[in-house]
């Protein structure tokens, strides 16, 4: 079981941990018990009490702490340079499986993702060579520069590849 946690602040207190598993695609989230047995600690949303109720399933929870945190962040631009800062994760391990299950994990949809590929891969294929015929750069920094260059049209055209057949792909 793969599972990836993000601990949760107030201040400068540790108050939980919100947890997404792998496994079974459910997030999770639990109070620090330094939290909970504090003079004055809430819960941070009524969906989201210190105990959870007993009939209440791990779906439902997941729900809950999914819109709970989604309703957190940003919207439009301000989210995606906020997705992009600390951006650590290895294009070049992600396949057009992964993408389209990101689409059915997130309710984007496939063809708005394609349309984004598509201009991402036009504007590094139109700018690049811009740039890199630019006077101000060293002949060190040309080679360098036509180095990482090739590297992004390598991946321009991995990703080119895994857009056509992303809307081809049944998720089971």
């Amino acid at each position: 079981m793969n599972t990836i946690t993000l601990s949760a602040w107030i201040g400068e207190q540790q108050i939980g941990t919100l947890s997404y598993h792998n496994d079974t695609g459910r997030f999770s989230f639990s109070y620090e018990q330094a939290w909970i047995t504090q003079i004055g600690a809430y819960p941070i949303s009524p969906a989201l009490p210190f105990q959870r109720p007993d009939k209440q399933t791990d779906e439902l929870h997941s729900v809950n702490v999914r819109r709970f945190f989604e309703n957190l962040l940003p919207e439009g631009k301000a989210l995606e340079d906020a997705m992009a800062i600390g951006d650590e994760f290895n294009i070049t391990k992600i396949r057009a499986f992964d993408w389209a299950d990101f689409t059915e994990r997130c309710g984007i949809e496939r063809r708005l993702l394609v349309r984004q590929m598509n201009r991402m891969i036009k504007v590094l294929r139109t700018e690049l060579p811009k740039l890199l015929s630019h006077p101000v750069y060293t002949a060190d920094e040309q080679k360098t520069f036509q180095e990482v260059s090739n590297l992004m049209h390598q991946q321009a055209k991995q990703l080119e590849t895994d857009a056509k057949m992303i809307t081809t792909i049944t998720m089971g």
